[in-house]
């Protein structure tokens, strides 16, 4: 009997999945005793469709290769740019067959090759920088919601469903599933799950909380962000575990959207008191960047920077005239538009 209560009390004491894992709680103030300047900016050039070959209708993200050339998404296009910002190609070819896209779509860039997640197809098609098909293959499993980025082992995509048996008009905890597809499509692994507040009522679907997420250089780790509050989890890809948990002392942004108020009071949805406190994440030489919810009106926005250890080593606030959609080297790429409605993506170096 004694030794029955001797190997419970081990399995309590030692089991991981009883374990709490140690948050690094950081202060209010990094490390830098220059932290909280403006960093100063330098136009390199822009790329926008004033005269171009190409048309912006709708471009979202923005990826840069290892040998610089830059690669940008819109409406049935993926537009292939030099490290100069010269316009190359569009590499989209619409329809269904071998190395076509029919509507929607994600990519990640990997070494000299570019993997594309044809989501209404639920295909993956493989590839070089130049858009010359190497391979395709279809997933074995529903259609993901967005596709991560590659590590060394292979492909991240994100899974989660609004499919519940009723709505109530409340906060659901969704689960936000990765899943690692190897590149050959023959196996498929969650690997992690990470529960997203997000508000639910019959007719309605409401963001509360985000799904942030950025590989790190050697492609080994993932940062998420997936809570209102500031809190990040550094999930260790090879051990498919979160090893790191960190935050630190931040103060809060009243949240001041009416459009979501009216909507939240149509649908009898609950109060939401603040900003979520992280709204995007970067990696820049190593370093975690993290787009905050403070602003200035003149010194811009507050980039938080941390490093793998989960240390808070400095801050800075940079004043833009658009959006932060990309980092690179001494580099920052800014999507902005001017009052005609044109748009332009900024390359900027970073001064300092």
């Amino acid at each position: 009997m004694r030794k029955i209560v001797l190997l419970f009390l081990s399995f309590f004491i030692f089991s991981p999945a009883i374990l709490t894992q140690t948050i690094i709680e950081n202060p209010e103030k990094p490390l830098s005793k220059n932290a909280g300047r403006v960093l100063k900016l330098e136009e390199i050039f822009r790329i926008n469709d004033i005269g171009a070959d190409f048309y912006f209708k709708r471009p979202m993200k923005l990826k840069i290769a290892s040998d610089g050339s830059i690669f940008i998404v819109d409406e049935e296009q993926l537009l292939k740019f030099s490290a100069d910002g010269k316009f190359i190609k569009n590499l989209y070819k619409k329809g269904e067959g071998p190395g076509e896209i029919a509507r929607n779509f994600y990519f990640s860039l990997y070494k000299n090759d570019i993997y594309i997640y044809d989501r209404s197809a639920r295909k993956i098609i493989h590839t070089d920088r130049d858009g010359n098909l190497i391979e395709e293959f279809h997933s074995k499993s529903e259609r993901y919601r967005d596709f991560l980025g590659i590590t060394h082992d292979g492909l991240i995509f994100k899974k989660y469903s609004f499919a519940l048996k009723e709505r109530k008009s409340k906060l659901y905890d969704i689960e936000h599933t990765l899943v690692l597809v190897s590149k050959d499509g023959e196996t498929e692994k969650e690997i992690q799950v990470f529960p997203v507040k997000t508000f639910l009522a019959p007719q309605a679907i409401a963001t509360w909380a985000h799904f942030y997420s950025t590989l790190s250089d050697d492609r080994r780790y993932l940062f998420v962000s997936h809570t209102m509050e500031y809190l990040i989890k550094l999930l260790d890809l090879e051990k498919g575990e979160v090893t790191r948990i960190f935050n630190r002392k931040y103060r809060r942004i009243k949240y001041v959207k009416e459009w979501m108020k009216e909507f939240l009071k149509k649908h009898n949805g609950p109060g939401k008191k603040y900003e979520n406190d992280i709204l995007s994440l970067f990696i820049c030489k190593d370093h975690l960047w993290i787009k905050t919810s403070t602003k200035d009106k003149n010194k811009g926005i507050l980039i938080d920077v941390f490093n793998k250890e989960g240390k808070f080593i400095d801050s800075f606030y940079i004043n833009l005239k658009g959006s932060l959609v990309a980092t690179h080297e001494d580099f920052i790429f800014v999507k902005e538009q001017d009052e005609d409605g044109n748009i332009s993506f900024v390359k900027y170096r970073i001064a300092e």
